[in-house]
């Protein structure tokens, strides 16, 4: 279930680089935000409701808010190639609604530069996830975890 959660939150990110300030037929996705399930999510990006579920899990029902600000939108147009960036998505799984999983989660990325090369960028609690940003939420749980 650990491993399902990280690949899915890997998925986020590309979904920001996909959809950045869009919104989709169900009105789910908004300027700098998505606010859905985790399955409602999902099928945004995959149209097949079964291959949802199987990946999702016991996630699929949890409710899913992501933010994430113009900076964030810049940096995906770009591939992350022209920083500095003050680029910040958050977000929270939030599992305690019918259906769900019983629990919440919320995690905050911050553009930071090369993490991997030059650790005293993160802040204490903070993990370098995909090479520039720092993350901060369940330790257990965030991809890309180099610390």
């Amino acid at each position: 279930m650990k491993q399902s959660l990280m690949l899915l939150l890997g998925l986020v990110l590309a979904a920001f680089a996909l959809r950045p300030g869009t919104a989709s037929a169900a009105g789910k996705w908004t300027s700098n935000m998505f606010n859905g399930t985790g399955l409602e999510w999902c099928m945004s990006l995959i149209p097949s409701e079964s291959t949802c579920r199987t990946y999702l899990g016991a996630y699929a029902n949890d409710k899913l808010v992501i933010k994430w600000n113009d900076e964030w939108n810049r940096g995906s147009a770009e591939n992350w190639t022209n920083p500095p960036y003050g680029a910040k998505m958050t977000y929270q799984w939030n599992g305690k609604t019918k259906g769900g999983t019983g629990t919440s989660r919320h995690y905050k990325y911050v553009w930071v530069g090369d993490c991997v090369a030059n650790p005293g960028l993160l802040a204490e609690g903070e993990s370098c996830a995909w090479g520039q940003f720092a993350v901060s939420g369940d330790p257990e749980i965030i991809l890309g975890s180099t610390n």
